[in-house]
């Protein structure tokens, strides 16, 4: 429960407070080697005009990587709230690799892999992302 009221405070996007936003850079770029990545997380829940938006994560993006933080070692996801948080206290970006379907026609998918670079930080909502990272099961 402590685990996901963490990253609840940190993610949170209800919109019950008025806080000044912050500007940050972000960039997205394809991935070329996460062989050894699976996905430990979804983003299943995103803000508009939130850091994790203006960032690039998008809607069912699978998580394979955050910062340090991987399937191996994210600990029931308390190590990506520390890992975020950490980046917010330095006023760093913190980069998010994820697995994205790539639709290029109606009849096929692909999956591409992103490094996204989202700032933490203050914005009209709550918490720094704006977004709700949940664990696969």
């Amino acid at each position: 429960v402590s685990v996901e009221k963490s990253l609840e405070t940190l993610c949170n996007i209800d919109d019950t407070r008025n806080v000044p936003r912050t500007t940050e850079t972000s960039t997205v770029q394809q991935q070329a080697t996460t062989c050894d990545l699976q996905p430990f997380a979804t983003i299943n829940e995103i803000a508009d005009n939130s850091p994790a938006a203006r960032g690039g994560l998008k809607l069912n993006d699978a998580v394979l990587q955050i910062g340090s933080i991987n399937h191996t070692n994210h600990r029931d996801l308390q190590a990506v709230g520390e890992a975020v948080n950490g980046a917010f206290l330095e006023g760093a970006a913190i980069t998010f690799v994820v697995q994205r379907n790539n639709d290029l026609s109606s009849q096929s998918q692909q999956q591409i892999n992103l490094n996204i670079n989202v700032k933490p930080g203050r914005w009209e909502g709550n918490g720094i992302l704006g977004c709700r990272i949940v664990k696969v099961k």
